[in-house]
């Protein structure tokens, strides 16, 4: 490890393309003298005031030609992201200005770097912990502002010093049994399991409710997938633009004119959803309409939530009773459209239907969807009023909180019945190592590299 932290690192570390300006960032124990060789100004970087900033050019080390005017940020270790001296370019935007920068270092000492290869090496050098590297990431592929504040909220440090305090918890169990175990002989008091378990309950009880909390932060941050379902004509394709708040979907008076699916991405309260119409459900002879009809039940069997729509002007048909045969009631919300006709369904119509919620709106005026958007949100986030508690849980991370609930619910079972206190120690043990691996106390190089590859290069 100590080999792979000895060669100094270069990449462009803003997106490609035209713009503005081009960033490209160096790091590593040469990376002053490798700028001295490629910078032409009135001082040397390596003579230079950590944290200051130089005009100049740069020029190829080996024909001397000027490569780019620019500014260059000289920043000495360990106050560095990479806890290494870092040398920061920045030059002109565009396709070529950074790539001649970037094969300019390269020719005087630096290596390109590999993907997350400057994050890799704050983890490695201290700098910050795996969590907090891998909110780096979470970030920069951030969709909503909520999965943006989450991020923060992990790179601060937040999710790490609570991780760490579960930690302590089982550490402090851990000791209590090896005293037991180690002292059998001195004046230690006797080991009862009932106090044990009175002990080890609450902590039990409160890694259940980080790791819920968890699993349904993920699949918010993740995205859920919203149908919009029912029978032909009922307004379905309207009040998908309504969402949108534009024109994305045909709407005519005619039945069947959506025969495919229709996806859009919105950002909902911060929750990213895809909204998804569908072709209105009915036995249809024609043919193209009969694979629209087909496609909807497909989706139906993979989304996270049902609006099912219905004409609230007019009586029940057949057609909706065929929809509802294709709902997740628990999942559903139905929603009468076109109040601005008027309502004719009463409660007691729809009392045939197992659907806990009714919201009336029209998706042509607009009435009443803004409490149809506050209904909506309530059930996708549930119980959950302060969703964005938890900061970003990736799928690894997620996977070790699992593991750990799995061991420390063995720990309650073993203290029941009653087992040696060896047994229950190791269980504990495993506990304590799911939280190591996930702050990076106990990882292999190779996950490291998995974890680390799927960064942009530059970061």
């Amino acid at each position: 490890m100590s080999q792979w932290l000895s060669d100094t690192i270069a990449a462009i570390a803003t997106a490609p393309g035209e713009a503005g300006l081009c960033i490209v960032r160096m790091s590593g124990p040469d990376a002053l003298k490798i700028a001295d060789r490629v910078f032409l100004g009135h001082s040397l970087p390596s003579n230079c005031q950590s944290h200051t900033v130089h005009y100049g050019h740069i020029v190829d080390p080996v024909s001397k030609d000027r490569v780019d005017e620019v500014l260059v940020t000289i920043m000495h270790k360990p106050r560095t992201y990479t806890c290494e001296d870092v040398v920061e370019i920045s030059g002109h935007g565009g396709m070529r200005p950074g790539t001649r920068i970037l094969e300019a270092l390269i020719l005087a000492g630096a290596r390109l770097a590999g993907p997350g290869e400057f994050t890799k090496r704050a983890f490695l050098n201290g700098r910050v912990d795996l969590l907090q590297a891998e909110a780096v990431a979470e970030i920069i592929r951030g969709r909503t502002d909520a999965a943006h504040r989450a991020g923060l909220r992990q790179l601060n440090g937040d999710f790490s010093r609570s991780i760490n305090e579960y930690r302590g918890k089982y550490l402090d169990l851990l000791t209590l049994i090896e005293v037991g175990i180690d002292f059998t002989e001195e004046d230690i008091p006797e080991f009862h399991y009932s106090h044990f378990l009175s002990l080890a309950k609450p902590v039990h009880q409160s890694l259940k409710d980080l790791a819920n909390d968890a699993r349904n932060w993920r699949s918010l941050t993740e995205g859920l997938r919203l149908l919009l379902i029912g029978r032909p004509n009922v307004g379905k394709s309207s009040l998908l633009n309504r969402f949108v708040n534009h024109e994305r979907a045909i709407v005519d008076p005619s039945p069947g004119t959506t025969r495919d699916t229709i996806e859009e991405m919105i950002d909902f309260n911060g929750v990213p959803v895809s909204l998804i119409d569908t072709a209105g459900i009915r036995s249809s002879g024609r043919s193209i309409e009969s694979q629209g009809v087909e496609r909807s039940l497909r989706e139906a069997e993979s989304c996270d939530l049902f609006l099912w729509v219905i004409d609230g002007s007019r009586e029940l048909q057949k057609e909706d009773e065929q929809v509802y045969q294709h709902l997740n009631v628990e999942k559903t919300l139905g929603v009468l459209n076109k109040s601005d006709i008027g309502s004719v369904l009463t409660k007691d119509l729809l009392s045939q239907f197992d659907i806990q919620e009714w919201v009336q709106v029209s998706a042509l005026t607009g009435e009443g969807f803004r409490s149809l958007k506050e209904t909506l949100f309530k059930k996708m986030v549930g119980a959950h009023d302060n969703y964005e508690s938890q900061g970003v849980v990736n799928v690894r991370q997620l996977e070790c909180l699992e593991n750990a609930l799995a061991h420390s619910h063995q720990v309650l079972h073993l203290l029941n019945r009653e087992y040696e206190q060896e047994v229950i120690a190791i269980e504990v043990k495993e506990v304590v190592s799911q939280f190591d691996q996930i702050l990076g106390l106990e990882i292999g190089e190779d996950l490291l590299d998995n974890i680390f590859s799927s960064f942009c290069i530059g970061k």
